[in-house]
């Protein structure tokens, strides 16, 4: 048995040159969900990235500076919470 997408209800009905794309309700709910489920996910991720980008770069300055690792430690430890969790 093939399905034929195409045909089903929600994409039968031609859109005319007056209709608009947020019109078609189905279009705009799935867009909406993809959205709503992207947009978060790809935030956190970026998030993460540039904490990890700016703690690798406060690294970078405190060996440059010829801090200790203890000093190292001590300071990282002293930062705040990690706010993307």
């Amino acid at each position: 048995m093939h399905l034929d997408l195409l045909s089903a209800p929600f994409f039968a009905q031609q859109m005319t040159m007056n209709d608009a794309w947020w019109q078609n309700t189905t279009l705009v709910f799935w867009g909406a969900i993809v959205l709503i489920s992207t947009v978060p996910v790809v935030c956190h991720y970026w998030c993460q990235n540039r904490r990890a980008e700016q703690e690798a770069a406060l690294k970078r300055e405190m060996i440059e500076r010829g801090m200790s690792a203890d000093e190292i430690e001590r300071v990282l430890a002293a930062r705040s919470s990690d706010e993307c969790k």
